[in-house]
């Protein structure tokens, strides 16, 4: 997620930091198929069936920052890697 402070990006500071221990719903429609939460690293992994699915935050209360929806297309028999950019709103 990314800026993780308000103002100027600072030479040799990061701008940006993993999205750790966040709920989010995989759905298709209105129907959610699974639910993953990430690590303290932001990573996760999650088995579905071969299809389209969109990841949303689940729970998401605030209005500030965008954390999806995000599209991700799974195929039979191949580990999909996904990397979603995720906008504090900081500013």
């Amino acid at each position: 997620m990314s800026p993780v402070m308000g103002g100027p990006t600072r030479q040799g500071m990061p701008d940006s930091k993993p999205l750790p221990n966040i709920a989010f719903e995989v759905k298709q429609g209105d129907r959610v198929f699974a639910t993953f939460q990430t690590d303290d690293q932001g990573h996760f992994r999650q088995a579905l069936a071969p299809g389209n699915y969109t990841v949303v935050r689940k729970d998401l209360k605030s209005t500030i920052g965008f954390y999806g929806p995000f599209e991700v297309s799974v195929s039979a028999g191949k580990m999909t890697a996904v990397e979603w950019k995720c906008d504090t709103g900081i500013r």
